[in-house]
């Protein structure tokens, strides 16, 4: 927006311009903004989905949003900073252009055919030997990284003359981008939540910013390793603080009432001291308000079991896009031990046909065998064969989602004891300021 003003834009279309980019931004696959997370956490719908549908209106909203910048620039006679190095025809911006899409989708397969066989050919110590070469790429990286001068901050005092070279600015973060890889195949291929994609994502850049600065003083032949090292610890200390205040304004907005109540509890005052067992409730309160549904679970099962054996009739009434969750067993043919787990697959369109829909949209037929129900055959790449079924194994029962009350209707009598509590000690507080 600071550029924008300064070559000469009103300052609200400027504000316009930077606030439609920023939202652009939380639905622009493939790591989009905290709604995202949000509707695959609450609402139980797979990041894919999510992805899919948010892709189009994504594209269609930046391609307005550059033709009206362009459009507002034109009219104003805005012209842009002269970019630094040397000039590229159209053909070489081409050239780049798709050469790094496909340096990316190779990259991709690799990555993807890469781990898939992995984690077949070495089952449940496949996620050692990924951690490892994960940390070999890192390595390999920082090496290349470290061949070029890190970057200076800019003098926000200085005048900008030129556009900075995108090349070596990119050339010295490639190693940035692993943390997004690792958030997007845990989210994307793995099917993990939000909240353990992110997990490991966070590790791993926490674990970067530690040791890029060690790693690229040891590649570059300098000696001070250990002040390196410390460095780092200071640029993760500022990091977690500027993060710390940057949420303290989201945390206040969306938990205000939970963290209030939790800190009367740990505190034992509220609107008048608490005694001991006000001080559980308060905690409870806290509890109850962040995870209503903690106290569901206990009561009311968020699944309700049926036979395999009904499986084709289920897939056959479910709506279009719904997905089936099954519990599964057979042997893992990679490690030769049985195996017992839940799966969740999509049904993809509707089809009266409950056998057909199966083995068309999810890639599985079935055979009775003395009562059981057995997996007869696995389609090659299908959403079966991608959860890790395989041959003869048992389905043992199928989930659906119970019919069941909100959860946060036990907000209600959380916030009914909450406003008890305060009316008892506003009283002693009257009381107490009374005899006093």
């Amino acid at each position: 927006m600071f550029l924008f003003v300064l070559f000469g834009a009103i300052l609200d279309k400027a504000g316009a311009v930077e606030v439609t980019s920023s939202v652009n931004g939380q639905i622009m696959p493939p790591v989009m903004g905290a709604a995202a997370f949000l509707i695959v956490e609450y609402v139980g719908v797979l990041y894919q989905k999510v992805v899919k549908h948010a892709f189009l209106p994504a594209v269609i909203s930046y391609i307005a949003l550059f033709y009206l910048v362009d459009l507002e620039a034109t009219k104003n006679g805005m012209k842009g900073l002269p970019k630094s190095g040397m000039a590229r025809s159209l053909m070489q911006k081409l050239n780049g252009f798709l050469i790094g899409m496909a340096v990316t989708g190779v990259l991709a397969a690799i990555t993807y055919f890469g781990i898939g066989w992995m984690k077949d050919a070495f089952g449940d110590n496949a996620g050692i030997i990924l951690t490892g070469v994960l940390l070999i790429i890192y390595v390999v990286l920082i090496k290349f990284v470290a061949q070029y001068p890190d970057l200076e901050l800019d003098d926000p005092n200085v005048e900008v003359v030129e556009l900075p070279e995108m090349g070596p600015t990119a050339k010295t973060g490639f190693h940035y981008l692993l943390p997004i890889v690792v958030l997007v195949w845990f989210l994307m291929s793995e099917r993990k939540s939000p909240g353990l994609s992110a997990f490991w994502a966070t590790a791993l850049l926490i674990f970067q910013v530690l040791t890029q600065k060690p790693l690229k003083a040891y590649f570059r032949g300098e000696a001070n390793l250990m002040g390196a090292f410390n460095d780092g610890l200071a640029d993760l200390l500022a990091g977690l603080t500027d993060s710390t205040k940057n949420m303290i304004g989201i945390g206040v907005a969306t938990a205000t009432a939970a963290m209030l109540v939790f800190a009367a509890g740990t505190q034992k005052y509220f609107f008048a001291r608490s005694k001991m067992y006000v001080s559980v409730l308060f905690i409870l309160i806290a509890f109850t308000l962040f995870r209503p549904g903690f106290w569901l679970d206990m009561v009311w099962a968020p699944y309700d079991q049926k036979p395999a054996a009904e499986i084709t009739t289920i897939a056959g009434q479910l709506p279009a896009g719904a997905d089936i969750r099954l519990k599964v067993s057979g042997e893992n043919l990679a490690t030769g031990q049985l195996e017992e787990k839940f799966v969740r697959l999509s049904l993809g369109d509707a089809n009266e046909d409950g056998a057909a829909r199966l083995e068309i949209n999810v890639g599985l037929t079935f055979r009775d065998e003395e009562g059981k129900l057995l997996i007869d055959t696995v389609g090659f790449d299908s959403p079966a064969a991608k959860a890790k079924l395989d041959f003869d194994w048992q389905i043992v029962l199928v989930e659906l989602p119970s019919d069941r009350l909100p959860k946060k209707i036990f907000w209600l009598p959380a916030l009914g004891m909450l406003g008890l509590i305060i009316v008892m000690q506003r009283r002693r507080r009257k009381s107490g300021e009374a005899a006093a």
